[in-house]
């Protein structure tokens, strides 16, 4: 886990400080971790509508079907992405996912194979 210093500084209305700085530390997410994509498989044509569940999906930048980037995608929650495939490669290829704070690592979860 991440953590970022962040400095707090309380000012009045006219400008001036009234409070003393602090500098908590703020834990960041940790990177997306799959837990599964369904439909598991589709056409090598590209076009199947997958979802995929996870945690940490809050901030999602892109989704990649082995490298190339979903047709398009949707955050529907901190735990949903619906995403629809890019045209690829026969076989099963791994399903990423990148956040502000990084991307999954892959696991027999976060695969997609197409035919």
């Amino acid at each position: 886990m991440r953590y970022y210093l962040v400095a707090l500084t309380v000012f009045a209305p006219d400008g001036t400080t009234i409070g003393t700085a602090q500098t908590p530390l703020i834990p960041t997410p940790p990177p997306p971790a799959i837990k599964k994509v369904s439909p598991g498989r589709g056409s090598r044509a590209g076009g199947t509508v997958v979802t995929i569940v996870s945690t940490g999906f809050t901030g999602a930048e892109a989704v990649r079907f082995s490298g190339s980037s979903a047709a398009s995608f949707t955050v529907n929650s901190a735990t949903s992405i619906t995403a629809v495939t890019p045209p690829g490669a026969k076989g099963p290829v791994p399903v990423t996912v990148t956040t502000p704070w990084g991307t999954n690592a892959g696991s027999r979860h976060s695969h997609f194979k197409s035919r």
